[in-house]
């Protein structure tokens, strides 16, 4: 299971009175909360997850079985379950956008943004330039062996 797909249910969204909107709401749950200090006075309202006792901010669905903590429902984050080609791609698109230009690795690599020190720039370029050196190379390596013999010639 994904986090990302799953059902959810957080703390904030409980609103104001987590307490009550939780015993009109989710009355069967059995879902307990917790409350810890804040600075300058107030306390700040968690979940404790059913199967172990952990304080968190997010309970998961787990299809009729109860509201549990993302480690007790064996739950991972989409970017977690991502392919190293596909991390190494959403990395060099990132860079490319904290530089200010197009995601699109067939355009040139972006200009040094107006108040970037030109030290951050070219320590960015040479670390984008590696990581699409790598996704070419992944690319190269993936293709069938025919048209890798064309390219090679």
């Amino acid at each position: 299971m994904i986090c990302d797909r799953a059902r959810r249910l957080t703390i904030r969204s409980l609103g104001s009175w987590p307490a009550d909107t939780l015993r009109y709401a989710y009355p069967k749950s059995g879902i307990l909360l917790t409350y810890t200090p804040v600075g300058f006075g107030g306390k700040r309202a968690w979940f404790l997850c059913p199967r172990c006792d952990r304080r968190c901010g997010v309970l998961y669905d787990n299809a009729g079985r109860g509201w549990f903590c993302r480690i007790c429902s064996n739950a991972r984050y989409a970017s977690e379950a991502a392919s190293p080609i596909k991390r190494l791609y959403r990395k060099a698109r990132k860079l490319r956008r904290r530089l200010g230009g197009d995601t699109n690795m067939i355009r040139p690599f972006p200009a040094k943004p107006k108040g970037m020190h030109w030290s951050t720039h070219l320590r960015l370029r040479k670390e984008g330039a590696a990581l699409e050196a790598r996704i070419i190379e992944h690319l190269h390596q993936s293709l069938p062996s025919f048209a890798r013999g064309r390219a090679d010639d």
